[in-house]
């Protein structure tokens, strides 16, 4: 069974994890893999152990010219390669990629998605692009694989083809037994202290993720404990958090930049991509997420 997966961007984050599985799941079949031009193909082949192919006009912002592009190469792969499945992961490959196949031989498709692709994170035009498309679509769609039913019911509400909504959760490996002494010990800009609280974000530096909300947040919790005239002046120091911000994207820089007097006083770091995660969750005494989409 030949399947083909037209991804939007593939860097590091949940659809791309959720993709990882799906490929490792299904031995047996031969995975052909496409990924937009924003991709790490180099990191895309050695994470899935399969052949990835880039598509040079598939880019996560509207650009009508390149989408046409985009949805007329992909027709002419499938029709020069005809496959049993097609998997789209993530908004825009799930639009071009499902359009394409229509065009290309009408093989059983499913749209796996971690976020609705309309609403909060998006621009008012994109969001009603997108719901409008995902109705257009609905009917040649077998299936939409979601990570919980909360977004299901997004669709469902939106008029979206709610009886094809399959909730498949993406797993997390479990930290495991808490390891002791030198074994906390976390690489990265800068060790974890282990000796003082510790505030927790993991994840995608990207702005659904709302990651430039962590600088403010970080400075009422300190304000805060400043103000509890119950806590002695030597212990707030002492109890003074620190904030961690484990993940990679491109809002990074910016990040640090918000964080620079924090980070410079050895309050805080970005810590970059981390994996194993367990080490860092064990040292963590509270973990925010503080996405809305």
């Amino acid at each position: 069974m030949r399947v083909l997966h037209v991804m939007t961007r593939y860097l590091r984050g949940g659809s791309e994890q959720r993709l990882i599985d799906f490929v490792a799941a299904l031995p047996e079949c031969e995975h052909l893999v496409l990924v937009g031009a924003e991709s790490n193909i180099e990191l895309a082949e050695e994470q899935l152990g399969v052949h990835v192919e880039g598509v040079a006009h598939l880019v996560r912002e509207l650009r009508p010219g390149d989408d046409l592009r985009c949805i007329i190469d992909i027709t002419r792969r499938l029709r020069r390669q005809p496959v049993d499945l097609i998997v789209t992961h993530q908004s825009k490959a799930g639009v071009v990629g499902r359009i394409a196949a229509v065009f290309g031989g009408r093989v059983p498709l499913i749209h796996s998605l971690s976020m609705a692709n309309f609403g909060p994170g998006y621009g008012r035009l994109e969001s009603k692009l997108f719901r409008a498309a995902e109705r257009v679509l609905a009917p040649a769609t077998s299936y939409y694989a979601v990570v919980g039913a909360d977004l299901a019911r997004r669709f469902e509400v939106a008029g979206i083809a709610g009886e094809k909504f399959r909730v498949v959760r993406s797993g997390a490996q479990m930290p495991g037994p808490r390891p002791l002494g030198d074994e906390m010990e976390l690489t990265g800009d800068a060790p974890v202290p282990q000796h003082r609280p510790t505030i927790l974000m993991l994840g995608s530096l990207d702005a659904r993720k709302n990651v430039l909300d962590a600088p403010t947040l970080y400075r009422r919790v300190c304000e805060q404990l400043s103000a509890d005239t119950g806590v002695a002046e030597d212990a707030v120091a002492h109890a003074k958090p620190f904030l961690a911000l484990a993940g990679d994207g491109p809002l990074a820089d910016a990040l640090r930049t918000a964080l620079a007097d924090p980070i410079a006083a050895g309050d805080a770091a970005v810590l970059g991509y981390v994996k194993p995660v367990g080490p860092l969750l064990w040292d963590a005494d509270v973990v925010v997420l503080l996405s809305t989409a």
